[in-house]
């Protein structure tokens, strides 16, 4: 596969109103749940683990002691994510350049339509102080808003494969050789996705990135069937300005972003 085209604009028409009663409902119980102070840890029923499995994600369920030891039981075996994690296995300390987490058996893996990503791996990826995965369940506020927006927009977890600009945990922003460094690996990761309907960018570090990928593709992505979106980052940083109406404006297009995501992914 392969790109060389900008992101595709996301405007306001994307934006809906017509959710059902149940979905407002879920979506109501997510955010009070998202709503939580960060160092609040979640308490996970049996329940919610079940709930994943049926498709609806919960904030902070990887603080389950449970629920992450199924994570990790499954990041090697389960035949859609094992070919993602061997791959993972292959650039950990690539070039001395580190650890990287794996990707959460929750998510799509090889089966994938979208591609997630985002700046750099959190500390909430860590192995032992935080979960080791890459997921939308980890046990941050960063998460907390990526589970309310792919409920939000009908996305299920299993349709997502969550990535970085650059994969290796270091928490800061990446250089421009180090972004470049973070494309080369994209170009194989590519390579594993062949159900890929949608690449969503999330932060201006992610969409620096991806045009270091798309010099590196010999074909633009879009000419197989795949397009390319960019929004802000999920992380609170993107909403500071005083200007509440370009804060609104900003939450739009994240929205915007998503329910577009969804549409594409199901042709």
């Amino acid at each position: 596969m392969a790109s060389a085209a900008l992101a595709e604009s996301v405007d306001h028409r994307f934006v809906t109103s017509g959710a059902g009663d149940a979905r407002a409902s879920r979506l109501g119980a997510l955010d009070q749940v998202a709503g939580r102070r960060a160092g609040a840890r979640l308490q996970v029923r049996r329940a919610d683990v079940a709930c994943l499995r049926d498709g609806h994600p919960m904030p902070r369920l990887m603080a389950d002691p449970t629920f992450r030891y199924q994570q990790h039981a499954t990041a090697l075996t389960a035949p859609h994510i094992a070919p993602i994690n061997q791959f993972v296995d292959s650039i950990r300390d690539r070039d001395g350049r580190g650890w990287a987490p794996y990707v959460a058996s929750l998510h799509g893996g090889v089966d994938a339509q979208v591609l997630s990503i985002l700046r750099d791996p959190g500390p909430a990826t860590q192995d032992g102080s935080g979960s080791g995965f890459l997921a939308i369940d980890n046990d941050d506020p960063t998460a907390e808003r990526q589970v309310v927006l792919f409920e939000s927009a009908g996305i299920s977890p299993r349709q997502v494969l969550p990535w970085n600009a650059y994969p290796w945990y270091f928490n800061r922003q990446p250089t421009a050789s180090e972004l470049a460094a973070g494309a080369e690996v994209i170009v194989e990761l590519l390579e594993l996705l062949p159900a890929l309907r949608v690449v969503l960018l999330q932060g201006r570090d992610a969409e620096a990135g991806w045009k270091k990928v798309a010099r590196r593709l010999p074909a633009p992505i879009e000419e197989g069937g795949v397009t390319v979106l960019a929004t802000i980052h999920p992380g609170r940083q993107a909403l500071f300005t005083p200007d509440r109406e370009e804060r609104a404006r900003r939450v739009a297009h994240q929205e915007a972003a998503f329910l577009r995501a969804v549409e594409l992914a199901r042709r």
